[in-house]
């Protein structure tokens, strides 16, 4: 059996980011491009109820327009920064050859594999997600 070589741990974990940098982008176009009715989020449709991040999108999009963001979900501002955060150590990375950002995802990773940090992490999203169910959004 012969297989092709293994990609390393950093060439996945940057293409990951590429991958999902041009995907939030894209997704932030269309959405800004649709309009308030631009955002279908599948959760709502088939439960009837926000998912945990109803009203990131519309979050991200209030900040770049200058508006209020957290009147929507503070997850989406989150994202954005730990998203932007990661593309800049990337291209950093790339231009320098150093490995910052993979070196900064175990940190992070072990971080979270900490029960108590975990739980924390859980309990902070369960109760953004009563304050989004509160809210109606």
């Amino acid at each position: 059996m012969t297989s092709s070589s293994p990609r390393s741990s950093r060439n996945r974990l940057y293409a990951g980011v590429a991958a999902l940098g041009v995907a939030g982008g894209a997704w932030l176009v269309c959405a800004s491009a649709g309009g308030s009715s631009g955002t279908v989020c599948p959760f709502k449709l088939i439960t009837g109820f926000a998912c945990p991040a109803c009203g990131s999108t519309r979050a991200v999009l209030a900040l770049f327009e200058g508006r209020d963001p957290l009147q929507y979900n503070p997850v989406g501002l989150v994202t954005l920064a730990a998203g932007a955060l990661a593309l800049v150590l990337m291209l950093r990375d790339l231009a320098t050859g150093s490995d910052a950002l993979l070196r900064a995802w175990s940190r992070v990773e072990a971080l979270f594999r900490r029960p108590a940090v975990a739980v924390a992490g859980v309990a902070l999203l369960a109760l953004n997600w009563i304050w989004t169910l509160a809210k109606g959004l």
